[in-house]
């Protein structure tokens, strides 16, 4: 998958269904995706399913793969670890990490730590 479909898939998984279309076609656009990464900064947070999220990640799952995408213009930056991408993601505004299988990922809007959200999808 890349990054677009992976972004896709989340967004399917997690984001309440009146909102889904809407990223799916800021991300189905590459002239739109700036919308979306935008987004990541206040808006998307209040548009997740949090019935989605769990308490937290185990080491496994830190280890596998990660794609970031950040409000800073970041989009599909890929990653060995889902725990390197979270070291890099965590001096940035609003991102989201997806681990390749599609399976994990964690957000966190703009200078928001606590309201960090983890998934196992």
């Amino acid at each position: 998958m890349d990054a677009a479909e992976l972004v896709n898939v989340f967004i399917q998984r997690v984001v309440v269904k009146e909102k889904q279309a809407r990223y799916t076609g800021f991300v189905g656009s590459s002239k739109n995706r700036k919308k979306f990464l935008e987004a990541l900064d206040h808006k998307l947070g209040s548009e997740i399913d949090l019935s989605k999220t769990t308490k937290s990640l185990d080491g496994k799952e830190w280890r596998t793969a990660a794609v970031l995408y950040s409000s800073n213009g970041t989009f599909g930056t890929t990653f060995n670890s889902l725990k390197e991408a979270y070291e890099q993601a965590s001096s940035y505004g609003g991102w989201l990490i997806l681990g390749l299988s599609g399976h994990v990922a964690i957000f966190r809007p703009e200078g928001k730590n606590d309201d960090e959200l983890y998934f196992k999808l």
